[in-house]
């Protein structure tokens, strides 16, 4: 048996041993299922209409550590029960709620049981109110902890065993992102090479198995493409046991010198890719926070936003955008209950020095869809 193969059957042992009682129910609302490589929620076709979380990210024993940022602390005290209505009212029908890989890992030092509580209660609120919940498993420092692997391994199967044992096994409400944005290195190659995308695959298929071996074998489980998720042009297939594994693009459009702004662009990176396997697009993000440089913003940005929601919902995408609880992205302060908007938008990204954002046009988008 080889050390990846016991260590599968370790983390299934685990989960399926321990037997606690898994505080989550299973909810008929908001069930995805595939069928010919197409996703259906509740029986009807689906793409997503996401927002990303990120008020259960950092473990709370670990939250004045400098890597975690002002905005990201304060993005810890924006969860309350009020969130998966607000999220409701936004036009969105699911959360991706980011989880901290080392919190999670009980062979991590910042490990913590009560943060696995607060992540599991988190779940439990978003799928009673309807909403279809995609858990991310993040390991950047936002996470809690510094310089860990950028590709999924040991940690990540350890993360994801601890906290199965306490999700349902027959709920298909819940989606598994496997690994945030995983970057075996920074390529930005014209195609990248077939070792590197054999690392990938190679780096992903144990955890998507032990997911299955724990007997969770009604869900979704999303692979990121390559390079932080840009990435999926000539990808080598992730095989999945059961069949129901979509892959996960971020097409940010200032993804390094892969002019993401265009219609050619996202073909050549992960559109073409698409027509032949089931994707979606699981983050995307575009505003100006007060006093800081832009994030996501390159060319007329209220017109690229329009052209890249068109291009997600003919190509069947859907989006995920990023985050309804990080300050001034989704939504504006002082209270973040009003999306971002373009209203001062001044014709170019340089031009444009006010806080704005594409909040209200992504909740308008998923209203009328």
């Amino acid at each position: 048996m080889t050390v990846i193969s016991r260590l599968i059957a370790c983390f299934a042992a685990v989960v399926l041993m321990i037997g606690l009682a898994a505080p989550v129910q299973a909810a008929d609302p908001g069930q995805i299922t595939m069928a010919g490589g197409a996703l259906l929620r509740d029986g009807r076709p689906w793409v997503i209409k996401g927002v990303k979380l990120t008020s259960r990210l950092v473990p709370p024993r670990v939250i004045n550590r400098p890597i975690i940022g002002p905005h990201l602390r304060e993005s810890q005290t924006l969860w309350s029960p009020a969130l998966p209505a607000r999220i409701r009212a936004f036009g969105a029908d699911t959360a991706v709620i980011e989880v901290s890989q080392p919190g999670l890992d009980p062979t991590h030092p910042i490990y913590d049981p009560q943060y696995r509580i607060e992540v599991v209660d988190a779940v439990t609120a978003l799928r009673r109110a309807g909403l279809t919940v995609m858990i991310s498993m993040q390991w950047e420092n936002g996470a809690g902890a510094p310089r860990q692997p950028n590709t999924p391994g040991a940690g990540t199967l350890a993360a994801w065993g601890a906290l199965l044992q306490a999700l349902p096994r027959d709920d298909a409400g819940l989606m598994f992102d496997v690994f945030n944005e995983p970057m075996p290195q920074q390529t930005f190659y014209p195609e990248i090479p077939r070792d590197l995308w054999m690392q990938w695959k190679a780096a992903h298929e144990p955890v998507v198995a032990a997911i299955r071996a724990a007997g969770f074998h009604r869900q979704i489980v999303v692979v990121g493409g390559m390079d932080g998720a840009h990435r999926l042009d000539h990808a080598a297939g992730i095989e999945d046991p059961d069949n129901l594994l979509v892959y996960g693009v971020h097409p940010y459009l200032t993804a390094g010198n892969l002019h993401f702004d265009t219609g050619p662009g996202w073909d050549a990176y992960f559109g073409r890719f698409c027509q032949h396997h089931t994707c979606m697009i699981t983050e995307f993000a575009l505003s100006r926070r007060p006093d800081e440089k832009p994030t996501g913003c390159q060319g007329d940005a209220p017109q690229v936003v329009r052209h890249l929601l068109t291009y997600a919902w003919n190509h069947h995408l859907g989006m995920v955008g990023w985050a309804i609880d990080y300050p001034w992205t989704l939504m504006q302060g002082p209270d973040y209950t009003t999306p971002t908007n373009f209203k001062a938008w001044a014709g170019t990204c340089e031009a444009s020095q006010q806080p704005y954002g594409f909040g209200q046009a992504l909740s308008d988008w998923y209203r009328s869809h």
